[in-house]
């Protein structure tokens, strides 16, 4: 199965919602993790079978990059799949 690994910076003030957003993502647009990062530090997360915090997976086909930084609140980037299993790791163990 080909994944894709996305990062998206949430550019806004308020401290309850996350500022990074990191998307585990199959061929199909289907995302099938996310650690959702805050201000301080802490972290959210979620798979296809269970959700901690305020994480939840997209329900809706994930856009692609270039339609996500169309809104100006939103920064996102393709990263490696080591990246991402180091903040997976990182924050959910």
């Amino acid at each position: 199965m080909n994944m894709r690994y996305i990062l998206c910076h949430w550019i806004q003030e308020d401290l309850d919602e996350p500022v990074k957003i990191y998307s585990e993502v199959d061929e199909e647009g289907h995302e099938l993790r996310k650690v959702e990062v805050y201000r301080d530090g802490t972290a959210d997360y979620a798979t296809q079978e269970v959700a901690v915090g305020q994480a939840g997976l997209a329900l809706i086909l994930f856009p692609s990059i270039e339609e996500i930084n169309m809104d100006s609140e939103t920064v996102a980037e393709e990263i490696s799949p080591a990246e991402f299993k180091n903040i997976w790791k990182k924050y959910v163990g």
